[in-house]
């Protein structure tokens, strides 16, 4: 029964990173870390149940070592993700996607129990403004500049309105000229 509750924290800490994430455009910067922060423990606490578990099958223990592998992930990302959007620097980026890519093949476990939280959204959005689509440029110690030549640059839309709800893929390209 333990390994059950513990599954349903998985699934429920993923919901809730997954929710967080989606609406994030409807949120300000600061009201992004907080729930993302607070969406954390989620993970924190799925990854106390399982090291807390005195017994598991020896079929559960490829499982458990992907799931281990995976919420020590989910909480890396978390942390990284709202340092990022803190401090306004996109430094961490591309070691999310490094990460995202490694950790894919942790992700397909062989006892996947199929009771599953759901999550209830009970507040009301405000909609969101427009977006355009807008090009920054960072030079090499990442701070944005107006224009090139630059050593890396974002491609992502921000909000018309000057509400500070950006929307930024978390894709960094290298700024190559010739």
């Amino acid at each position: 029964m333990n390994y059950f509750n513990f599954f349903q924290k998985v699934l429920e800490a993923q919901d809730s990173s997954s929710y967080v994430l989606h609406s994030s455009d409807k949120k300000s910067n600061e009201d992004f870390v907080r729930d993302y922060r607070r969406m954390n423990l989620k993970w924190d606490t799925a990854l106390n149940m399982l090291n807390s578990e005195k017994y598991l099958p020896q079929e559960l223990s490829s499982d458990t070592f992907k799931l281990r592998r995976n919420i020590n992930y989910h909480i890396a990302e978390a942390n990284y993700r709202s340092t990022m959007v803190e401090k306004e620097s996109y430094i961490y980026a591309d070691s999310i996607d490094i990460a995202s890519d490694s950790i894919r093949k942790y992700n397909k476990l062989d006892y996947v129990l199929n009771f599953k939280y759901t999550h209830q959204d009970t507040t009301q959005q405000p909609e969101s403004p427009p977006l355009e689509a807008v090009k920054i440029w960072y030079d090499s110690n990442w701070v944005e500049i107006p224009y090139p030549p630059a050593t890396y640059f974002r491609v992502g839309q921000r909000d018309t309105a000057g509400l500070g709800k950006d929307h930024w893929p978390t894709t960094i390209r290298l700024a190559l000229y010739k």
